[in-house]
């Protein structure tokens, strides 16, 4: 049973990281393509945007713990932050793809970043503590 919790506190942690992120790049990337966040001005598929999103909140968060150099005050930073971001991409998808027909080739392209990501993350999540390279050992001792 133990495992059973583990395993989903660690999906619900990684879940709200991802969400994190997207807020926090959609802040950024929503008004460079739309010029608002809630609006469409060009017709980019959302399996271009998504991404864009994610590595835009992945350079803001960098940023806001650059800026503040105190990990406590730039999480509480970025979740205001992200929220307000998270609310603008929630009703962007809603508003504009939400009635999106599913094709088959939407569907195979969504089952195809999903399974590269899964490709990319489960090594990095599976390796148990135990086989840490000093490299990890190394970032965590810095101060």
């Amino acid at each position: 049973m133990q495992t059973v919790i583990s395993a989903t506190k660690l999906f619900f942690l990684v879940s709200l990281g991802i969400l994190y992120l997207l807020g926090l790049g959609w802040l950024i990337i929503g008004p460079m393509l739309h010029g608002s966040l809630t609006t469409r001005r060009e017709d980019i598929p959302l399996l271009q945007e998504i991404p864009l999103a994610f590595m835009g909140g992945l350079i803001t968060n960098y940023g806001i713990v650059l800026c503040f150099q105190s990990l406590k005050i730039s999480l509480i930073v970025g979740i205001v932050i992200s929220l307000i971001g998270a609310y603008g991409l929630v009703t962007y998808i809603f508003k504009h793809h939400i009635l999106q027909t599913l094709t088959p080739l939407l569907i195979y392209s969504w089952l195809g970043i999903i399974l590269v990501c899964l490709l990319f993350v489960s090594p990095i999540l599976a390796q148990p503590l135990a086989d840490w390279d000093a490299r990890s050992i190394w970032f965590f001792m810095q101060k």
